[in-house]
């Protein structure tokens, strides 16, 4: 029937319409309020939706139906509780009930927070969509308490986002009834069960999208405020909501949620919004966030526009915080950041993000009513563009099909609509602002009954043309490019496929409507450097969960230009960051390894990792940062040996980190001009200290309770950054296991000028060549042929008479101060006044360190020469300034000290071994310890002395060591070897557990026990140890020191067993030279 009041049978019963007109003279059929699903009265009011019941009389839809319950804050007249539970009706507006054609469907869901507002046509009247031959369909849902109440118990039965589901049954009755109407069902715009969507000016990732963290303390308040106990159970609270008055619980829903909590995103208004489901039931909508279920979605082959206002925050000006609220914004900046990365903390205002969105938005002013203006300006990405970029880069990942485009409307609607305009600018409090705010494009699109209609003429009616019918375009074909006018052709081009700094948006203006760069994006790119990254689900051995992020980067890449150059901070990247997978290791050369498996790595290797067992803990976790070791030249933070599980089993954060070696990360030139002045793997270090510095609690961890460790060149890295300036206060407490920056390996040779000029030769130019020179031919050499001459650079008689293990390329002091100096002078000059004595130290190493360097013996070949010159024996450092007389004499005495009269033989190179633990490891990290003991700090120093035998408990792993050094496990040569002790800290891929009962048992309890309190509460005692006391050294530089020393079955504090061959390495220095 097309008569004046319509009759259409649906699905469900037959509905009666009323023929109606545009003021330009195009009739439609109007029918409104169509029942969808049950009205939800009495049991079903928080329930999710049940379907409509058919009826059998026809139903008038003649008038438009009740809208649901809130509070809406947008009348003219103030806030004022509107609606009824008969709220559930679909409206459905189509120039044609029998085209000869199905008409393209236009679906609208009304905005207003989650809060407020309907589909009245009093702001979404159908008039411009009905004159392009297109049916637009709209309907109301619950809203706030009444729509997003969410309670655990699945006995009550509302588990929560029932507005959502609301709009699906709308969205199904639609698919299933529009076709009655004179629609195409497979032709369906917007959101839900639909071919195409419009996203406007919003996406599930802006912050006011989901219900506040504080949500379970906004149940309670309102509980309370209903007259319940505080423990009051779930059915209780139903019971009481389902009895109330719905304006009493539109009051307490708004005044259950604390004035602070509205500061998240700028403008929550409830506690009330979309969350996820605490349990999964037939009708479940978010069992997942929406970032999870964003990575997957259905809808990435489907064709969408995004898009916004120019200037979105103003909408919300009079719905600013008060003076306190702004000053709690002022006083902690992390008030900016958008709930997701929100993790409250003590972060210090300079570190932290939210000062970095304060400087972008406010410059140096404090945030007050005073700056309003700049606070709405913070509110255009907060509370919008940000979460709408997201949304695009989500599908921009997914591989899918769907094209997406981007709009930006940029006009000043005052002039033609002065009604709409001034009932928006009256309620915001904004007639001073000229761009488009929040919510005035709808009169572009609706016939809204306080304005009037643009007319030919009118500043904006051909920006409006271009709106309306790039939209209209879309949504009958999939593709908005259109001719507007016979001098105005739209070509509207997607966005890439794949995310990038190319963002093309439609620029609509008054009079220009083109293709250009996304205006704001630069501050959507600062957002961006917040943006997530994507981890991974593992559990321990034992059962425990924890959460896995590998690579991060902290740095760009060192490729090009920037491989030998100091690290750059890491540009924003514009998509979730895929970090399940472990990333490349720096490049390297590790003559350990087996021939064939080498060579290593590759110039994307600047990435950290953190595991961590809680995301969100009540209270931050203590971090626990590790440098792997590898003589500066080869190693990683590969979880093969370093894997997290002993660690995170404790409750403790681990993180590690990659960072150049060799001469990628150690080549130092002097010209000033080539921006390579050395230490670039240390200044790598620096950065991804800074990274965990102002990250970390975006993972659960303490920003201020951070502990450096690290194993040989690790742990002379971590006494590196104990002195270096650049490193100060990136962390807390320390613990340098085998090794300082005073053991000779960790500090180039005093011939690297030599090797600089030998290098020269061996990228084919003279040895005299100039630095610049030599960078030009490093950056054109393949970095395996610079791997080949780096481990062949120094003759192995020099690896074992000078100071070099490996490599020249080590740390060294630069030879001009730039930005990022790192060693300015020497390590012993730095020790002196290291910024470090006052924070609490472990330090120690093991019984027999220099068994893992017999593969540096020397040979047969080698040895007379030592028998003729006992200076050989001598620390470089002290033998160059002796006479090759006084060196031999010195030498003698530590000859002596070895192998007494004996003379040196590959017979007894188990002595030799020996003479190792002094010379490579136990008198650096002795001279380390008493640069802290006379600089009157206030930093509590612990020393260990680690004495486990290997056992059959862990056998692969002991092997393993053992054949990297071409060891061989004999009787004499069986002790705890350098590096033994990472089996007792580290969980190995290749290594089983230490089971309960076994050998090394308790005693790897009592290490990682009594560091997990040292790195919690600096103080390494704990239940394991008693009844010995660890003790810190007391300042007395002449005691013998005190350690505790780590045995299989004890553990007790004594003088350290080596002080009294320490003690003749300390004689052999002039006082000065040796601390």
């Amino acid at each position: 029937m097309s008569g004046s009041t319509p009759v259409v049978k649906t699905n469900s019963g037959s509905v009666k319409g009323i023929l109606k007109e545009t003021d330009v003279g195009k009739k439609y059929f109007s029918f409104q309020h169509i029942p969808y699903v049950e009205q939800p009265k009495g049991d079903l009011r928080f329930k999710d939706p049940k379907p409509v019941k058919p009826w059998n009389d026809i139903l008038d839809c003649t008038k438009e139906g009740s809208p649901a319950y809130c509070l809406d804050f947008f009348l003219p007249n103030g806030p004022k509780v509107v609606g009824s539970d008969d709220c559930l009706g679909v409206n459905v507006f189509t120039p044609d009930l029998k085209p000869a054609k199905p008409l393209p469907v236009f679906v609208w869901i009304h905005g207003g927070g989650f809060v407020c507002g309907s589909s009245s046509t009093l702001f979404y009247g159908p008039d411009y969509i009905i004159e392009k031959d297109v049916i637009l369909v709209s309907f109301n849902y619950r809203l706030n308490i009444f729509g997003f109440l969410s309670l655990k118990d699945p006995k009550v039965g509302v588990p929560g986002n029932a507005g959502l589901k609301d709009q699906t049954m709308a969205l199904k009755w639609i698919k299933e009834n529009i076709s009655c109407f004179g629609g195409d069902s497979n032709n369906i715009t917007i959101v839900g069960l639909f071919n195409k969507a419009i996203a406007m000016s919003g996406s599930a990732f802006n912050p006011w999208a989901t219900a506040p963290h504080t949500y379970p303390e906004c149940l309670k308040r309102m509980g309370i405020a209903l007259g319940l106990p505080e423990d009051a159970d779930e059915e209780a609270f139903l019971s009481a909501i389902s009895k109330e008055d719905p304006m009493k619980l539109m009051i307490l829903d708004t005044t259950s949620i604390k004035p602070e909590e509205k500061l998240d995103g700028g403008i929550v208004m409830s506690a009330f919004l979309p969350q996820v489901e605490p349990y999964v039931s037939e009708m479940c909508f978010l069992p997942k966030s929406p970032l999870e279920l964003g990575r997957d979605a259905w809808s990435k082959d489907i064709d969408v526009i995004f898009g916004g206002c120019s200037n979105e925050g103003a909408f919300f000006y009079n719905f600013s915080p008060d003076e306190n609220g702004l000053a709690e914004i002022n006083k902690n900046n992390f008030n900016l950041l958008p709930r997701d990365l929100q993790r409250k903390s003590d972060i210090e205002k300079e570190n932290s993000k939210g000062s970095i969105l304060k400087k972008l938005y406010f410059n140096e002013k404090p945030i007050s009513r005073d700056t309003l203006n700049e606070y709405t300006d913070y509110l255009d990405e907060c509370a919008f563009w940000h979460g709408i970029h997201r949304a695009i880069l989500q599908r921009q990942m997914s591989d899918g099909k769907g094209k997406t485009f981007l709009y930006r409307l940029n006009i000043d609607p005052s002039v033609d609509n002065p009604d709409f305009y001034k009932f928006v600018r009256t309620l915001t409090n904004t007639p001073h602002m000229k761009l488009t705010i929040h919510g005035e494009d709808l009169a572009l699109l609706f016939r809204i009954n306080v304005t009037r209609r643009f007319i030919k003429g009118d500043d904006n009616y051909e920006a409006q043309q271009v709106f309306l019918n790039t939209f209209v375009q879309f949504i009958k074909r999939g593709n908005p490019s259109c001719q507007i006018s016979t001098n105005t052709k739209i070509t509207w081009n997607p966005l890439p496929k794949e995310a990038s700094d190319d963002v093309p948006a439609l620029e609509i203006c008054r009079d220009t409507f083109e293709m250009q760069q996304l205006q704001n994006y630069e501050k959507i790119k600062v957002w961006n450097e917040f943006g997530p990254v994507k981890g991974i689900s593992k559990e321990t051995e034992l059962g425990k969960k924890y959460f896995s992020f590998q690579h991060i980067p902290y740095a760009q890449k060192p490729e090009g230009e920037l491989r030998f150059r100091d690290p750059k901070p890491v540009k924003a990247w514009n998509e979730v960051l895929d970090c399940t997978k472990e990333g490349s290791p720096a490049y390297s050369y590790d003559h350990f390894l087996p021939e064939g498996t080498r060579y290593a790595g590759g110039d994307d290797c600047l990435g950290l990792n953190i595991f961590t067992p809680d995301l969100q803990p009540s209270k931050q976790l203590p971090v626990f940062v590790w440098i792997h070791g590898g003589a500066f030249v080869v190693g990683s933070s590969s979880v093969e040996f370093y894997g997290p599980e002993f660690i995170v089993e404790k409750d403790v954060i681990m993180v590690s980190m990659n960072y150049r070696l060799g001469i990628f990360g150690f080549m130092s030139l002097k010209d000033p001009n080539l921006g390579v002045p050395g230490n670039a793997g240390l200044k790598d270090q620096t950065m991804a200290l800074k990274w965990i510095k102002e990250n970390i609690s975006f993972f659960g961890g303490d920003p201020n309770n951070i502990t450096l460790s690290g194993e040989s060149a690790g742990a002379a890295s971590v006494h590196y950054h104990m002195i270096s300036p650049l490193s100060e206060g990136l962390f807390n407490k320390a613990i340098p296991i085998s090794g300082s920056s005073l053991c000779p390996w960790a500090f180039a040779p005093e011939k690297y000028p030599f090797y600089l000029n030998k290098l020269a030769v061996e990228l084919g130019l003279d040895q005299n060549a100039d630095d610049e020179s030599i960078l030009r031919a490093l950056n054109k050499t393949d970095p395996k042929k610079l791997l080949d001459i780096d481990y062949n650079l120094v003759p192995s008689k020099e690896k074992i008479f000078g100071s070099v293990l490996m490599s020249a390329f080590v740390p060294q002091i630069e030879p001009y101060v730039s930005e990022m100096c790192f060693l300015p002078k020497s390590p012993l000059e730095l020790g002196r006044e290291a910024w470090s004595k006052d924070i609490d130290i472990i330090i120690g190493g093991t019984s027999n360190e220099g068994q893992f360097f017999y593969i540096f013996s020397p040979d047969e070949t080698q040895i007379p020469e030592i028998n003729k010159n006992y200076g050989l024996l001598l620390p470089v450092d002290l033998r160059q300034n002796l006479t090759p007389a006084q060196a031999h004499d010195k030498g003698n005495y530590l000859k002596r000290l070895y192998y007494g009269d004996e003379e040196i033989s590959v017979k007894n190179l188990s002595k030799y071994m020996d003479y190792l633990d002094e010379r490579h490891f136990w008198h650096g990290i002795y001279r380390a310890v008493m640069q802290r003991l006379v600089s009157n700090g206030n930093g509590k120093t612990y020393l260990f002395y680690l004495n486990v035998p290997p056992s059959s408990d862990v056998p692969e792993y002991y092997k393993f060591l053992r054949n990297l050094g071409n060891l061989a496990v004999e009787s004499d040569m069986s002790g705890t070897c350098h590096g033994d002790d990472l089996v007792l800290l580290f969980s190995m891929s290749f290594c089983k557990r230490f089971p309960p009962g076994s050998d090394n048992y308790e005693a790897q309890q009592k290490y990682l026990n009594s560091f997990k309190q040292f790195v919690k509460h600096g103080n390494p005692n704990c239940d394991l140890l008693k009844p010995a006391n660890w003790t810190p050294l007391s300042n007395k530089i002449e005691e013998i020191p005190k350690c505790m020393r780590m045995g299989r079955d004890e553990w007790f504090m004594q003088d350290l067993p080596n002080y009294n061959k320490i003690k003749i390495w300390n004689d052999l220095y002039e006082a000065d030279k040796l601390i």
